[in-house]
Formats: structure tokens, sequence, C-alpha cells
């Protein structure tokens, strides 16, 4: 290291010593306090501290100190318009100040280190890395000992080797910060992922036993018809049911379906211009063999069309689960209603039943994905847990929301809202 003017060989040895250390740790607080305490022996001084510029508060913080000091250096910031550090930092040039009592009030950072602790002699270098400022390094002596060119000059030597450090440190800190997110990331995805297979054979395991239910009643029915042991005068009776089980059925692929596909990512919508009178008829039709032997499914639409945007599929899929739903849990003699409206610019379709209703406290559940409301009256129900998840995502997707309203004993009303055409 060449000799600098007015620089003993000593003071060039010890600062030698010192670079070596600072330069050796890639500890962020460790390389700071090694600065600070630097600072204190080499030039020498009361008080050595590190201040960093927080880009995004747009101040100076302190990182690093040495010295005997006063509370209120814990914690430390300052503006980077105001005070020795910050012109440090804007100048890229060393300050010094023999007495700063005698530096201009305004020109001092407002801050209480300033005003109670005693300050006489002040020196401040800039933190520069590859022509980005880092922050500034300075040093306090509270007796109004000036700080001379020797002094200015080890200083100047120290903060170059300090920024090196320090640039190295933060890159390190940033680069473990990086691991680290990616760590928790992957963590957090094998979770997931974990989370995910599990459900899926939970749902394999249920969808199989609700599966099994209507097609050994189908099976049945048709095993007696192939055999003959099924008079024919009982046909007209046994078709709604066969059709009602394979209805069943349906809904049950069509939930496995779409379930696979909501996991698997964004699904593409097949948008057409549709009135969704045709959709709500359409659908009611195809689910009233639910209703085998009961009242059937009323529905009511407006006189004039009712135009959307949407996906007729998936309208009727979100339709056809909430219609099995108010079936489903309702008692023997369900009363299902299906109405169409519109209003301020929106369509409402609303179902409304009979049924055993939904306590207030398991309405936030509803639309949860594999989401079951047990009760007393609910345990003996089949269903996947996915028929509202499904709804209410499919809705989502064509910009409408579903809403409930329900009182328990006295039935629910489900109501899709869509957007109009224009």
């Amino acid at each position: 290291m060449p000799k600098k003017p007015g620089v003993s060989v000593t003071a060039l040895s010890a600062m030698h010593e010192i670079t070596a250390k600072i330069v050796a740790s890639l500890d962020l607080d460790e390389t700071l306090a090694t600065i600070a305490r630097a600072m204190c022996e080499i030039l020498p001084a009361d008080i050595g501290a590190i201040y960093l510029i927080d880009e995004e508060a747009q101040v100076i913080r302190l990182r690093g100190i040495h010295g005997q000091r006063s509370r209120h250096w814990t914690g430390h910031t300052m503006d980077l318009d105001r005070g020795m550090n910050a012109r440090a930092i804007r100048t890229g040039k060393i300050q010094r100040i023999d007495d700063y009592l005698e530096m201009p009030p305004e020109l001092r950072a407002p801050t209480p280190v300033v005003e109670e602790e005693p300050m006489r002699s002040v020196i401040a270098a800039p933190m520069t890395h590859r022509g980005k400022p880092l922050g500034s390094m300075g040093a306090v002596r509270r007796e109004p000992r000036p700080f001379g060119d020797r002094e200015l000059v080890l200083l100047e030597m120290l903060a170059d080797h300090a920024s090196i450090a320090v640039a190295n440190a933060l890159a390190h800190e940033e680069l473990e910060r990086l691991r680290a997110r990616e760590t928790a990331q992957l963590r957090d995805h094998a979770e997931r992922m974990a989370a995910l297979e599990q459900a899926k054979s939970e749902f394999l395991q249920l969808a199989s036993h609700e599966l099994r239910g209507p097609v050994s009643v189908v099976r049945g029915y048709l095993s007696m018809i192939d055999d003959g042991s099924l008079p024919a005068d009982m046909l007209p009776r046994v078709l709604p049911v066969l059709m009602a089980k394979t209805q069943q059925v349906n809904l049950l692929i069509n939930e496995m379906l779409e379930t696979a596909r909501l996991e698997s990512g964004p699904i593409e919508l097949q948008l057409r211009t549709v009135d969704l009178r045709d959709i709500v008829s359409g659908t009611v039709h195809r689910m009233q063999p639910l209703l085998a032997g009961a009242t059937p499914i009323q529905v009511s639409v407006p006189e004039e069309p009712v135009v959307a945007e949407v996906d007729p599929g998936r309208l009727e899929t979100v339709i056809a689960n909430l219609l099995d739903n108010a079936v489903k849990y309702s008692p023997a003699d369900p009363r299902v209603e299906c109405a169409l409206s519109m209003n301020d610019g929106h369509a409402t379709i609303a179902i409304k039943d009979n049924g055993i209703g939904i306590s207030p406290d398991n309405t936030g559940r509803l639309f949860k994905r594999f989401s079951r409301i047990t009760t007393d009256e609910t345990r003996s129900i089949g269903g996947t847990g996915l028929g509202l998840y499904i709804a209410h995502q499919l809705t989502l997707r064509h910009g409408g929301d579903i809403s409930v309203a329900s009182t328990p004993g006295a039935g629910s009303v489900f109501a899709v809202m869509l957007p109009l055409q224009g």
C-alpha cells in the first residue's frame, strides 16, 4: 500500500490490518461494527457511526456504531437533504467541521442525536461502490479537536475499503434472502402438492363411494329387466328412477372433470351470446328426473329475452349443481323453484328450496372445496363437497357472483348474478 502524504508507516500498517479484517467478512453487521470501531481507533474519535441508504424510505439509517453514546442513537435515521452525512452522500466528498456548534442550525440534521449529544469536531465520508451511493461513515469528537488532513486521508482510505466490504456484504445478504425465499417457496410448493395429492386421494375415494350407489341401483334394475323378473307393467315406475340415478352419475362425473380443470390452471371459457331463458329452462328440464314422483321443479323466466355472453355448458353446470343441492337438502317432498330475472344490467338466477336451511355460522364454508356441513340432519346425505365450490368458481370466471340467504328449518335461496351483454 503506497504511503499517503502526512500518514505514518504505523498508521498505514494499522490500516492494512483493519481493512484485511473488513474485506474478509461477509456478515454485514460484523463488517459495519468493525468499520465503526476502526474509525474510533485510527482517527481517533469518541464515536464512529455507519449509515446506509434506505431507498424505499428515502432516509439514511444507522446500521453500525462504536463508542459511548446517548440513547437517541438507537434506531437513528436522518433525511437525505440535511446534515453532514447527507451532504457527503450528495456531493461524493468528505465533509468536516471543526466545531459543530458553529454550524448554522438550518444546515444541521433535525434529530435528537444532534440536539442532545455533545458533538464538537465532526467528519463524514461517503461510501460508494461502482458509482452507486451506499451510505456514509462519520466520526465524532466531543471536544473541539479538529480533524486534520492526516485524519481526512485515513478516513478516505478506510471509506474506499469499507465501501467494497459493505457492497459485498449487502450482495451476500441479498443472496441469502433470495435463497431463503426460494427455499420457502419450494417448501410451500411441496406442501401444497402433498395436500393436493391427499385431496385427490380423498376425492377419488369419496367419488367412488358416491358413484357406487346410483350405479348399483341402475345395474340392479337392468339385471331384473334382463332376466325377466321385472313385470312389464312396472317399467313406467322404474324408468324415472333409472333416469334420476343416471343424472346423478352424470353430475358426479361433471364434478370430477370440472374440479380437475380448475386445479390444472385457468380454464378457457367458450363464450357465446345466448338467451339465458333457454339455458335455465333446458337445465331445469334435464334435472327433473331427480324429483321422480315428487313435485316438479318450478321454473319462471321473463317474457323478453335475457341476453348475456356466457359459456353455455359451464353455466348449465352452475345451475345443475345448485338444483341438485336444493333437491338433496330438502325433505321428502321437495319444493324447488328456479327463477330468472333482470335488474340494473345484471341477470339473476335464483334457486329456492324448502329444505333444512343453513346456520349463519356455516355460510362462510359453503363455497370451499371439499367442504361439507355435517349435522345430524345432513350426516346421511351423500355428496362430494364440490358442487357449490365448482358453481362459485365458474360464476366468478363469468364476472359474476353467488349469494345465499337461508333460515335453518325454512329453506335457502342461492342467487347467481351475471352481467348482461352490453
